[in-house]
């Protein structure tokens, strides 16, 4: 099995973040947690009882699934602990295991990141107006971040999209 495999198990699980990062912390890959003596997470301060049971089962269902979608789609898995990680990721609270990526990731760690949030039942001019906001900072350099949530947020990446610099 590919390290890769370990990292998207240790995304998919349903923990907190707080658990997530002890064991981004106190594990050198998600590897040698999936692999480690069983009882290890009952012991870390962080992890709760409820997730160290989810994690003691190390249920690699659903883990397959995911690889083939991403090869299907020409994403590629950027773990954690890989050089071209952002370095600025991995020091906020909740680190994400991994990062799926399409194309080209922008330096995170050079160029501003800014997210335009609004309402999902945006006005018209809401997304107008976030639309061209993000077109605009994302064309002067910075990296417009969305989830694609609708409303807003959604126009805010469409308006990135089109200045050709954005995270999804």
């Amino acid at each position: 099995m590919q390290d890769l495999e370990y990292w998207i198990w240790l995304s998919k699980l349903n923990i907190s973040a707080r658990a997530r990062s002890v064991i981004l912390k106190e594990f050198e890959s998600a590897k040698d947690a999936f692999l480690s003596k069983p009882g290890s997470f009952r012991k870390r301060r962080g992890i709760s009882a409820q997730e160290a049971e989810l994690l003691e089962q190390r249920n690699l269902s659903g883990v397959e699934e995911t690889c083939e979608r991403c090869e299907e789609q020409g994403l590629r898995v950027l773990p954690y602990t890989a050089s071209g990680f952002p370095e600025c990721l991995r020091h906020i609270y909740s680190p994400p295991a991994v990062l799926f990526v399409k194309g080209m990731l922008p330096d995170l760690d050079e160029r501003p990141v800014i997210s335009v949030i609004g309402t999902r039942k945006a006005s018209p001019y809401g997304v107008k107006m976030g639309d061209l906001l993000a077109f605009d900072i994302s064309r002067r350099g910075g990296t417009i971040v969305s989830l694609l949530s609708s409303g807003v947020d959604e126009a805010a990446a469409h308006g990135a999209l089109r200045s050709g610099k954005t995270c999804i």
